[in-house]
């Protein structure tokens, strides 16, 4: 927001009022919620200042010319973004199929996931992604959501305690799925009007997905599991009941 409108438009509230607020509950109103409109300005700006600097070929911190510099900028010593991303591509696993780039149809076999096409420059979990939604049947919002599911699901069994991990199974992911499907919308109606509107129906719909990405690399499954595991278990409105999933 333009900050010129934003005082602008406070002046007029402080000289006007609503009618029924006194001005010392305006002064206490505006005591909260200035603050937060500036930090939220100056938050934005910088973000906007270090994105057109890493678009102009500049270090993102000091704004010092980072053409032919590859790894950390002389000026400040900061790691340069084009690194970060190289660095970031080296831990990443790769893609184990033939998926082509739907940008380019570049072949992205052995890419790393977190990467882009070398081709196009489209991202390549995106384009997997894609590709699950195109051999599944399903849409590319579905894959997308099972992916954030998934993330969110073994955050938190990473955080659930000391000793090695548990063996995720259909079961849990489904649960997992249905808990970030609440966290999404506020409340277990909401939730399941989101699944609904989605277009998942039953636990089948999340197993072909969750091994459309085990097939290309995006989750890891151990040689006992089978997509099997996800038939019959629920469908989405008995997920949210209180009767127990089988």
């Amino acid at each position: 927001m333009d900050p010129t409108l934003l005082l602008t438009w406070l002046a007029l509230i402080w000289r006007r009022g609503f009618g029924w607020l006194d001005q010392a509950t305006m002064i206490s109103a505006l005591a909260f919620f200035v603050p937060g409109v500036v930090l939220a300005y100056i938050s934005e700006t910088a973000r906007n200042r270090r994105r057109q600097r890493r678009r102009s070929g500049l270090c993102e911190f000091c704004g010092y010319d980072l053409r032919g510099t590859r790894e950390r900028c002389p000026e400040c010593g900061k790691v340069t973004a084009a690194q970060r991303r190289k660095l970031a591509a080296k831990k990443s696993p790769r893609v184990k199929a033939d998926v082509p780039c739907v940008q380019c149809r570049f072949n992205l076999r052995d890419r790393p996931i977190r990467g882009e096409c070398p081709q196009c420059g489209h991202s390549v979990r995106r384009a997997l992604l894609e590709h699950i939604a195109t051999i599944t049947g399903h849409s590319e919002a579905q894959a997308q959501f099972v992916w954030a599911a998934s993330s969110h699901v073994f955050r938190r069994m990473q955080f659930s305690g000391p000793g090695p991990l548990k063996h995720l199974t259909a079961r849990d992911f489904c649960l997992g799925l249905r808990d970030y499907a609440i966290e999404q919308s506020g409340n277990p109606e909401r939730a399941l009007i989101l699944l609904k509107d989605m277009g998942f129906r039953s636990s089948e719909d999340i197993g072909e997905i969750v091994f459309g990405m085990v097939g290309v690399g995006l989750l890891h499954a151990r040689p006992e599991d089978r997509p099997e595991d996800f038939v019959g278990l629920f469908t989405v409105d008995q997920l949210f009941t209180a009767q127990p999933l089988v």
